[in-house]
């Protein structure tokens, strides 16, 4: 634990005080491969390349994300989560997994001036230009609910990552498919005449 500690306090001092070096996971590289510990990229995401893998993301502020090319870390994740880090907020404001799934967090940073974000015990954080995004891949092994934070433009604000045991997980998708099937339904506006 002291050493997951520390590595944390390595890479977010390296990331506050020297945003342009790199990142001390890439000089982590033996530690990374054997504690599986995230991989950490920034990336500015681009607005016109088609979509390239078959990965469904699952969790977006907005449609247009969707249409934007991943990033090659998302390329073998089983979900995808974009964050929007903008003034006055974290959206969306809860994601949800399955334990095990290899998870793929984009976080943009929409807002006038960089924002620092950390996901409470999954050695994921850091800081953030405007107008840029940093993309995490790691795996959601221990199920629960960990806060995300965000420092900055956000004003403090806090969401949730949630990592489901895959029979809860199951039965949120089925009800969500359920709530979808009936929202999508045609509806009489003349009363059933």
């Amino acid at each position: 634990m002291k050493d997951i500690m520390k590595v944390i306090l390595v890479f977010l001092t390296m990331s506050l005080v020297a945003p342009n070096v790199v990142s001390a996971y890439e000089y982590k590289a033996d530690y990374n491969q054997k504690f599986n510990a995230p991989k950490t990229t920034q990336v500015t995401v681009p607005n016109t390349a088609p979509v390239q893998t078959q990965v469904i993301v699952i969790q977006t502020p907005s449609t247009s994300a969707t249409s934007q090319s991943l990033p090659a870390e998302c390329s073998y994740a089983n979900a995808v989560i974009v964050l929007e880090l903008s003034d006055w907020s974290v959206t969306p404001s809860s994601s949800y997994v399955k334990e095990g799934d290899k998870v793929c967090l984009i976080v943009e940073a929409k807002g006038t001036v960089g924002s620092s974000f950390s996901l409470q015990n999954h050695a994921v954080g850091g800081s953030i230009q405007p107008g840029k995004s940093r993309v995490w891949s790691f795996y959601a092994r221990k199920k629960g609910t960990w806060d995300i934070t965000c420092n900055g433009t956000c004003r403090d604000s806090k969401a949730t990552f949630n990592v489901l045991p895959k029979e809860q997980f199951q039965r949120m998708e089925d009800k969500r498919n359920l709530e979808n099937s009936i929202n999508t339904r045609p509806r009489n506006i003349n009363g059933g005449l």
